[in-house]
C-alpha cells in the first residue's frame, strides 16, 4: 500500500491510518539509521529528539490525503560545525519547512504556470487541492527556471508592458521555438548587456527598430542581423500612406470629374450660420416650405464653451512650461520626464513656433464644404432622406463620416431623415470610398492576389499621376527583391529610389541605407521574425489573463516557465 500511495517510499514506515471528514491520513515515521547535517554533510546516528511534520499530498479516490510523518532530530559529531542539532531532510519526499508534498507542489504550479492566480486556484480547490490565489501566485514565482542552453539564432521583439508608456523586450530561441528571457525595457543597453552575458549568438533577427540594431552592435558585434520582411512590407506600406494623404489621390473616382466644389469661406466667418441663413431664405422661397427658426445658444452649449476655455487655459500653461524648460537648456527627454508628458507632445511644442490652437472643429467642417452646393440643390430638388445624400456624396469622393452630414441636414438644412437605403446600395457606395491606407496597400500588395474590383480601383489610383506610377513601379520592384532573393538588383533599385523626386520613396530608401547589413541579409535568407511576433502574442494572452496587475517576474515566470 505504502508503495502505491507515496512517491519515494524507501525510508519511511507507515504506523496507522485512518479516514476522518472526507480525508485519507497516514501517520509515518523515518527508519533511516544515519542523517547527514546539512551544512557538513556528516553522517550522524545520534538521535536528539523527534518531532511531527504535517504534509498534504495529491487527492486519492477523490478524497483528501494528509501525511503526519515523525522526523528526528539528531546531533551533529562534527566539532567544527557551527551546527550543534538537526533534523532529517526529506530530500525526495518535502522541502525543508513544507507543508505539502513535491508532488502536490508541483501540481498546484502546473495550475497557476497554465491559468495564473485566482483561475488556478479556483481550480485546483475542485480539485480538492485548497490553497489561495496568493499561494498559488508565489509557487509560480519561486520555481527555479534551469538555466538554458544559449542557442546560435534568437529573435527580438517588444511587448508592451503598459501601452504607450512601459515596454519591455522578449528573446526567443527560434531553434527550439521557446523564449529566453523577457527584459524590463527595450533600450540598447538593456539588450546589449543580455548578449554579454549569453556569448555564442550568430544570428539574430528583429524589427526596424534602431535601438535593437544598436544593442545588437553593442553585444555581439559579430552576430549577423536580418531584418524581418513583414516589417519592411509594413514600412514601406506606412510611406505609401503618407504619400497617398500629401498628394490626396484618395478617394480618386471619374465621378468626382463632375462634381462641384465651393471654396472655403474666409476664416473667422460663422460658417453654419451664413449657410443656413442662405438655404432658409431658398427654402422659404420653395413653395410649401417651413421657414428657418434662428437657432440660439442652449445652456449646454456655453457649458461646452467654457470646458473648452478651462482646457485651453490648461494647454497654454502647459506650453508656457514646455518653452521656459527648453530655453534653459533641458532636451526633449528630460522635459517630457519633468511634466510627465508625452515626447512627441513636447516636440511638436517646440516645433510649432507658436501656441498650437486645437483645429479639430475646423477640419471636421472643411470636409463637407467641397459637396455643401451638391446637398442644397439635392435638397431644394427634393431628396430629403439623409442615408441616401450620405451615399452620394460618397460616391463623389466623401471621406467623412455620416454624423458630419446629418448635423449639416439638421441645422443648415432643416432636413429630418426619412426613409431608408437598401442595403446593397448602401454597401455599393461604401465600397466607392477607397481609404489612403486601402490605396497603400493596393501599392504594395501582390497584384495577382488582389479581387477584380481591387484591380479596377488600383487602375483608377494609377491614372491620377507619373509619380503614382513611379511609386508602384518602385514598390512593386522592391517586393519582389525581397521575396525572390534577387540581391544583385538591390543597389539599382536603391538608386533609382533616391532619384525618383518622391520624398517618401526617399525617406524610405535612406532608412534601408542606413541598416544595409540587415536588408541585404533580410533578401538573402528566408529567416524571419514571424515566429517571435507569434510568442509576443501568446504573452499578450497570458498577461491579459492576470488583468495587467502582473509585474515582470511573474509574467517571465508564466511565459518562459511554460517551455522549459
Amino acid at each position: 500500500m505504502l508503495t502505491i500511495l507515496l512517491p519515494c517510499p524507501i525510508g519511511l514506515t507507515l504506523l496507522d491510518f485512518a479516514v476522518v471528514e472526507n480525508a485519507i491520513s497516514l501517520k509515518l515515521k523515518t527508519n533511516s539509521p544515519t542523517a547527514k547535517c546539512p551544512l557538513c554533510q556528516n553522517p550522524s546516528k545520534r538521535v536528539h529528539s523527534q518531532y511531527s511534520r504535517t504534509l498534504d499530498d495529491l487527492p486519492l479516490a477523490n478524497l483528501s490525503l494528509r501525511f503526519k510523518v515523525l522526523v528526528r532530530r539528531f546531533v551533529c559529531t562534527n566539532p567544527g560545525c557551527t551546527r550543534k542539532i538537526f533534523a532529517e531532510r526529506l530530500a525526495d519526499f518535502a522541502k525543508v519547512y513544507a507543508q505539502r508534498t513535491l508532488r502536490q507542489a508541483e501540481e498546484l504550479y502546473q495550475f497557476g504556470l497554465e491559468l495564473g492566480g485566482e483561475a488556478g486556484a479556483r481550480l485546483a480547490n475542485k480539485c480538492r487541492l485548497p490553497i489561495s490565489s496568493t499561494t498559488i501566485l508565489r509557487l509560480v514565482r519561486n520555481k527555479f527556471l534551469p538555466k538554458q542552453a544559449t542557442p546560435q539564432l534568437v529573435g527580438v521583439d517588444d511587448f508592451a508592458l503598459k501601452k504607450g508608456q512601459h515596454y519591455g523586450t522578449i528573446i526567443i530561441d527560434l531553434v527550439n521555438h521557446r523564449p529566453l528571457d523577457l527584459l524590463p525595457d527595450r533600450s540598447a543597453e538593456t539588450l546589449a548587456q543580455w548578449l554579454r552575458q549569453h556569448p555564442g549568438i550568430e544570428v539574430v533577427t528583429r524589427d526596424r527598430a534602431g535601438a535593437y540594431a544598436d544593442g545588437i552592435n553593442q553585444g555581439a558585434p559579430d552576430a549577423l542581423q536580418v531584418a524581418d520582411h513583414f516589417h519592411l512590407l509594413l514600412n514601406l506600406t506606412e510611406h505609401a500612406k503618407n504619400f497617398l494623404d500629401r498628394t490626396k489621390a484618395c478617394p480618386k473616382l471619374p465621378e468626382q470629374e463632375n462634381s462641384t466644389s465651393t471654396p472655403p469661406p474666409p476664416q473667422g466667418m460663422n460658417e453654419q450660420n451664413e449657410e443656413a441663413r442662405i438655404v432658409a431664405v431658398r427654402v422659404s422661397d420653395s413653395p410649401g416650405a417651413v421657414p428657418a427658426k434662428p437657432k440660439l445658444p442652449t445652456a449646454h452649449c456655453k457649458r461646452q464653451k467654457e470646458r473648452s476655455l478651462v482646457c485651453r487655459e490648461r494647454r497654454l500653461a502647459r506650453y508656457k512650461q514646455v518653452i521656459a524648460l527648453q530655453q534653459q537648456g533641458h532636451c526633449v527627454a528630460e522635459i517630457a520626464r519633468g511634466l510627465k508628458l508625452d515626447p512627441r507632445t513636447v516636440s511638436r511644442y517646440l516645433n510649432a513656433g507658436q501656441f498650437p490652437e486645437l483645429a479639430c472643429k475646423t477640419r471636421r467642417k472643411g470636409m463637407l464644404n467641397p459637396y455643401v452646393d451638391y446637398l442644397k440643390e439635392r435638397w431644394l430638388a427634393g431628396q430629403t432622406q439623409v442615408k441616401i445624400l450620405v451615399a452620394e456624396v460618397r460616391i463623389k469622393g466623401y471621406r467623412g463620416g455620416a454624423t458630419i452630414v446629418y448635423d449639416f441636414v439638421r441645422e443648415a438644412l432643416k432636413g429630418k431623415p426619412t426613409g431608408e437605403l437598401s442595403r446593397v446600395e448602401f454597401q455599393q457606395a461604401k465600397k466607392a470610398q477607397l481609404s489612403p491606407r486601402q490605396g497603400a496597400w493596393f501599392l504594395v500588395a501582390d497584384p495577382e492576389k488582389l479581387k477584380s474590383e481591387d484591380k479596377v480601383q488600383l487602375a483608377q489610383l494609377l491614372e491620377t499621376g507619373e509619380k503614382h506610377v513611379k511609386f508602384y513601379e518602385l514598390a512593386q520592384h522592391f517586393r519582389v527583391i525581397l521575396k525572390e532573393g534577387r540581391i544583385k538588383e538591390w543597389g539599382g533599385w536603391l538608386a533609382e529610389a533616391k532619384a525618383s523626386g518622391i520624398g517618401e520613396l526617399l525617406s524610405f530608401a535612406n532608412g534601408l541605407e542606413r541598416d544595409e547589413k540587415a536588408v541585404k541579409n533580410a533578401i538573402m535568407s528566408d529567416l524571419s521574425n514571424g515566429q517571435t511576433e507569434g510568442q509576443v502574442n501568446r504573452l499578450k494572452v497570458i498577461k491579459r489573463q492576470m488583468y495587467g496587475r502582473a509585474g515582470l517576474d511573474l509574467l517571465k515566470a508564466r511565459v518562459v516557465g511554460r517551455t522549459v
